[in-house]
């Protein structure tokens, strides 16, 4: 577990030092940080047994957090279609999550 936090915390520091180091030619650095989300990857042959039957029922019961929202890829999607949006130029160093809740920062 060590390396993998060290390693969310690795693209948390390099979004933030290269949205600095971008912003002199107006270009806008963030990460984005999925929850579950509802792809093949997320599917477990136990998922029948488990919370709704849906798939990454089995996951959310082996992590102890049943009843987490999923949310569908152009969920996701379209967040990240935001932000490349003019719109967005002032939302830059950002790591942000959609997670529906899991973790709040």
């Amino acid at each position: 577990m060590p390396a993998y936090t060290a390693s969310k915390f690795a693209v948390r520091g390099l979004t933030q030092a290269f949205a600095i180091e971008m912003a002199p030619h107006n270009i806008t650095v963030n990460a984005y940080c999925p929850g579950f989300t509802l792809t093949d990857m997320l599917a477990h042959e136990s998922d029948a047994l488990y919370g709704d039957g849906s798939p990454g029922s089995y996951i959310q019961h082996a992590a102890g957090m049943s009843k987490m929202p999923k949310a569908e890829p152009h969920v996701i999607a379209s967040f990240i279609s935001y932000l490349c949006k003019p719109e967005a130029y002032f939302i830059t160093g950002q790591s942000n999550s959609i997670c529906g809740g899991l973790t709040m920062s």
